[in-house]
Parts: C-alpha cells; structure tokens; sequence
C-alpha cells in the first residue's frame, strides 16, 4: 500500500501555476485595440455587483498579488480579464473567478463567439474570507 499522506507546503508558493490563455482571436486591427483597451484598461470586477453581464471572451495570464504588508513577500497569481459585449471589460485576480474561467474554457462555452450571459456568485466562507465564482445564467 503506498503512502498516502498529503504534503505540506506552508507558504511556499513555487509550486503555483497561474493560468494563461486567451479565447479571443486576434486577426484585425479592431481586435487587437479592443483586447489592448481591455487589457489595460479593464474596471475592476467587484463594482459589476451581481449584475448579469455577456462574456464574449476572456484572457488570463500570470501575475502578481501585491502584498498589504511590507514584512509579507508579493504572491503569485492569475490576472484575468473578461470582454463584454457592450464594450467594458472587468479585470480580477480573483482564485474562485479563475477556476470558474478554467472550466468554462475547458468546456468550450467560448467557442462559438456567442455572448455568455453570466454573473457573480459570492459566498461566505467559515474563516471570515469570500468565495468568489461565476454562474451561468
């Protein structure tokens, strides 16, 4: 029988892997300004509430959680943007939405081009932190 036991890592975030892909196709200049105003100058997803908005793309790529406290090391993460269908796009580097992103890559939901109606589901975690993902709508 082997060992089963898990390892334990304490903070040691080497062993994350941030995602990165992008299911937008870039082939003209209108793309490509989109996706550079979308990647630069995205709003910040927590102020779309639990309003329901259409996806029509999303890209996500490593990078940085900047530390509140000086004494605790920078930590790596996932910046994930969403392209919307009325033009606005929302940024977040959120775990629960990149999961949620992950998944909705993995199954091809993105794939026909079609706007995904969607929205923010926050929930309430036993230690005080928030959960966030996306549902469907």
């Amino acid at each position: 029988m082997e060992n089963m036991e898990l390892a334990t890592t304490g903070n040691d975030m080497s062993i994350y892997q941030a995602s990165q892909y992008s299911t937008v196709e870039v082939h003209d200049a209108l793309t490509r300004k989109m996706v550079a105003n979308a990647a630069n100058n995205a709003t910040s997803l927590s102020e779309i509430g639990n309003a329901v908005f259409e996806a029509i793309g999303v890209m996500a790529k490593p990078g940085v959680r900047r530390s509140r406290d000086k004494n605790v090391p920078d930590a790596p993460c996932t910046d994930c943007i969403i392209l919307c269908a009325d033009g606005k796009a929302y940024f977040t580097k959120s775990e629960g939405i990149r999961k949620a992103l992950d998944n909705l890559v993995g199954m091809g939901i993105f794939e026909d081009g079609e706007p995904v109606k969607m929205r923010v589901v926050t929930s309430q975690l036993q230690n005080g932190n928030t959960l966030k993902t996306l549902e469907l709508v």
